[in-house]
């Protein structure tokens, strides 16, 4: 049990210590390179479903980027490892909670917020399942999660810097309202790998 608790600790080090180091240029070097498209479909579906507003928590929320795409109706809660990318959410107005996110969602009382956006950043997590039961929990009106699949080579690469990423199935999320499988969702920038998955939504209407 020690062993397994000290290895989630260095993969949390080394997750955050690659975002804080990356924070300052993520928006110019990453997703304008990225060919971004979960934030896109995201926004066609909260479209779809008639979602204008609300509290929405953006779980791994980076720069708090969302923001740009789905505009200024929604109060933006952001959750992310990484300090220094909480701190340029913050200047997106975004309320953030800089820490792992296995831990600060348990701090929220149920259905809590209106939405949770989970965009590309569940795959640094092991083990998802109690945290998915959080979402739940937590949400009140719907979860929107992406279920990056990654090649090994992709997989072998990040391990070599110390990080373990895994493919989690979409089949995690209970009684979904919409899947969409085996999508495009970013291309890594300055290659050519693009990277599939499947996005999951859960509406409680």
């Amino acid at each position: 049990m020690g062993k397994e608790k000290n290895e989630i600790e260095i993969q949390r080090e080394n997750v955050a210590s690659l975002y804080n180091e990356v924070a300052p240029v993520y928006d110019d070097s990453f997703e304008s390179k990225a060919e971004y498209q979960i934030p896109k479909i995201l926004k066609e579906i909260y479209a779809r479903y008639g979602i204008e507003g609300g509290h929405i928590l953006d779980v791994g929320c980076g720069t708090g980027k969302l923001k740009e795409y789905l505009g200024s109706k929604f109060v933006y809660g952001g959750v992310d490892i990484s300090s220094a990318m909480t701190e340029q959410a913050e200047k997106r107005d975004y309320i953030v909670h800089a820490g792992a996110i296995e831990d600060v969602i348990k701090t929220f009382p149920n259905q809590s917020v209106d939405h949770i956006a989970t965009l590309s950043s569940l795959y640094f997590i092991k083990d998802i399942d109690n945290l998915l039961k959080e979402f739940e929990r937590v949400a009140r009106k719907s979860i929107f999660v992406s279920f990056e699949q990654f090649e090994p080579s992709i997989i072998e690469m990040m391990k070599g810097r110390g990080i373990d990423i895994y493919n989690h199935s979409a089949s995690l999320i209970e009684m979904p309202t919409e899947i969409i499988n085996n999508v495009l969702l970013w291309k890594r920038p300055n290659t050519d790998d693009r990277i599939f998955g499947d996005l999951v939504f859960k509406y409680y209407s």
